[in-house]
């Protein structure tokens, strides 16, 4: 079993939550776009930690509650970004691609529900 204290992500920056539909689970699992040293900030599972030191991916049962989760989240986030980097470069930089990531997420209407797909690009609007 997977434990907390023995996950090498736990120092990743996290700059911001979406959650993501999983049909086959038939629930919403969150995802985080994180900034690791000095590669391209990438979105994956979310884990948050359980009782006992374990490890449990972080998922709601509907859309809604999902996205107010999330919505929570992103402004806290901001601020631990603006906390975590001190030059004012770095900090603008993590703060537009937190910023991106989270608006630039499109949601699709499927035949099973709503897929939400990732995309980093800016919008165009």
């Amino acid at each position: 079993m997977l434990k907390w204290s023995e996950l090498k992500r736990t120092s990743d920056v996290v700059l911001a939550v979406w959650p993501h539909y999983r049909p086959l689970f038939e629930c919403w699992f969150m995802q985080e776009l994180v900034y690791e040293d000095d590669l391209m900030p990438a979105w994956r599972e979310r884990m948050v930690p359980s009782d006992g030191d374990t490890v449990r991916s972080e998922h709601y049962p509907d859309r809604d509650t999902a996205i107010a989760a999330a919505n929570a989240l992103n402004p806290t986030l901001k601020q631990a970004i603006t906390a975590q980097a001190p030059d004012p470069v770095a900090r603008r930089s993590l703060e537009t691609e937190g910023r991106q990531g989270s608006a630039g997420q499109a949601t699709f209407a499927g035949g099973g529900g709503v897929y939400a797909r990732r995309s980093l690009a800016p919008s165009r609007g």
